[in-house]
């Protein structure tokens, strides 16, 4: 007599291997969710960065929104006119602070009085 069915050890084999598989795509899946989280938080800190390169009104500031930090430094450099503007933006993720740090050079125009030079009418 034949009977129809499955063995313990197949039965066995097939669990071990779906659980595997289980736990191989769990793993695969917090790995891209963090990786998406960081992705984020790094065009975020990006735009803050050129965002406040825009807005400089002192030689050094900082400050925090949200769950970003910032610093920036700004150093005159050679030639004159010129300034070394360095940013840095910082945040939590998990127990280490990320940092993006932007370093770039911004040409300052000489500051001109108006009741000096005044502009020419048309």
């Amino acid at each position: 007599m034949k009977r129809s069915g499955f063995t313990l050890i197949e039965i066995l084999v097939t669990v071990s291997v779906l659980s595997v598989a289980i736990v191989t795509l769990f793993r695969a899946f917090t790995a891209c969710l963090a990786a998406t989280r960081f992705s984020r938080n790094l065009s975020l800190a990006c735009y803050a960065a050129d965002n406040a390169a825009w807005n400089l009104r002192a030689e050094a500031a900082e400050g925090s929104e949200g769950d970003f930090s910032w610093r920036y430094e700004v150093t005159p450099a050679q030639p004159a006119g010129v300034a070394e503007l360095k940013f840095t933006v910082s945040w939590q993720e998990g127990i280490r602070e990320k940092p993006y740090v932007l370093e770039i050079c911004l040409l300052i125009p000489p500051l001109q009085n108006p009741l000096e030079n005044p502009p020419d009418l048309p």
